[in-house]
């Protein structure tokens, strides 16, 4: 199986991902958890295209934002769609190396990223977050959790990660979104097969997050909460 080309994805992205209710409640989500305070300096980790940076705005105008993404064809459309804002920056970076000072941000925000992410890097990934992070600085991760841990091949595990695909593929079609739908369908198969997708509890995320320095831990549900989209806030201790 060939993992997502992101490069090749990113014209049609926007247009797939909008039509989908339920990645706009999650996203809108997301943002909820940002403080209105001014002149916060926010990352945007995983930034794809830019809607997370322009929902945030929306809610937050004075808001300094970096995003970053390690696709050049994500962050060409990010820096067009923010090219008259010199608030708003994007470099090239990933989620285990983010080209960032330390103690820089005053919040990080990450949608629908970290899960391509193994699972034996999601240590070092949470670590570099926190090193990016100034002391006290919060996490707002959103993405598609499972309730199952365990090896790729393990039945409930494999059972739990089609229920919740496939659920989220079903609600999608219900809501008039179909090319969503068809690229959830062909993402199962990768998601059960850990090839780039690599789904987590947000038990053991919490864990690892831990391990790097966060406390304060909070899951907020998406409805319909059986498809498993979360968002997990955590501060930085």
């Amino acid at each position: 199986m060939e993992r997502i080309d992101w490069d090749e994805k990113a014209d049609g992205y926007d247009d797939s991902f909008l039509a989908d209710p339920l990645y706009n409640d999650s996203l809108n989500m997301l943002i909820e958890q940002v403080p209105g305070r001014a002149d916060q300096r926010v990352l945007d980790l995983g930034c794809g295209t830019g809607l997370v940076t322009e929902r945030l705005l929306a809610r937050v105008p004075s808001a300094r934002v970096t995003g970053v993404d390690p696709s050049a064809r994500m962050r060409d459309m990010y820096a067009y769609r923010f090219a008259n804002n010199p608030s708003v920056e994007v470099v090239c970076g990933h989620a285990v190396d983010i080209p960032a000072p330390d103690n820089e941000f005053d919040f990080v925000l990450s949608n629908l990223a970290l899960h391509h992410i193994p699972h034996e890097d999601k240590p070092a990934c949470a670590r570099e977050i926190a090193r990016a992070l100034k002391p006290g600085g919060r996490l707002a991760y959103c993405d598609h959790f499972v309730d199952v841990e365990g090896p790729a091949r393990d039945p409930a595990r494999c059972r739990d990660i089609i229920e919740k695909t496939v659920g989220w593929a079903l609600y999608s079609l219900e809501h008039g979104a179909y090319d969503f739908m068809l690229g959830l369908l062909r993402v199962a198969s990768l998601c059960v097969a850990e090839d780039g997708e690599y789904l987590e509890t947000t038990g053991r995320w919490e864990t690892i997050l831990a391990d790097a320095g966060f406390g304060s831990f909070e899951v907020v549900e998406v409805p319909p909460v059986s498809i498993g989209m979360k968002v997990l806030c955590a501060t930085l201790q």
